[in-house]
């Protein structure tokens, strides 16, 4: 039985006890329809936060999916950009690691072409502080060649001789 149904059943109930001479009946009649109206406002009440549930239920969740999505895909980027961070450091480390060792060579490179301009200017010294000038053939200083070694070109007899002589003027020095 629906609610306007029982309105009007209360209402034609007040009428047919009406002919009783107390007020009994028309107490237990406005009860009836305090009671009958409290029921329709708790209706009411209950159709609100039905309706109130069902927007909170009727959630959009396309800005959820769409969020999910967005940060699905920025995670991908971010997994790519650090996989190609760590190849780029890795090739970097590869071209350093490869400058580093053509430096190192070069390095070796300088430290013996150094030693043997080292050992020419050690010569040079050597020579300018021993030579005889004289005027043979014009003026000049003159070196004299030993008559051994003669298999040899010119500039390494020459070392070879100046060499021979540091030797035995460092073995007169240490003496």
């Amino acid at each position: 039985m629906n609610a306007a149904k029982l309105k009007v059943l209360a209402g034609e109930y007040a009428h047919v006890y009406s002919f009783v001479r107390d007020d009994t009946m028309p107490r237990k009649h406005k009860e009836l329809n305090d009671a009958i109206d409290s029921v329709f406002a708790q209706v009411a009440e209950l159709k609100a936060e039905n309706e109130r549930l069902k927007v909170a239920s009727d959630f959009d969740f396309s800005e959820y999916k769409r969020l999910r999505d967005e940060l699905k895909r920025q995670r991908d980027e971010y997994k790519a950009d650090a996989e190609r961070y760590r190849r780029d450091a890795s090739d970097l480390t590869a071209i350093v690691a490869n400058q580093q060792t053509r430096h190192y060579k070069e390095i070796d490179e300088l430290k013996r072409q150094n030693a043997e301009h080292k050992a020419d200017a050690e010569r040079y010294r050597h020579m300018r502080s021993h030579a005889l000038f004289q005027d043979r053939n014009g003026p000049g200083l003159y070196w004299y060649l030993p008559r051994d070694n003669r298999g040899l070109p010119v500039p390494e007899r020459l070392d070879a001789a100046i060499d021979a002589m540091k030797g035995a003027s460092n073995d007169n020095a240490e003496v």
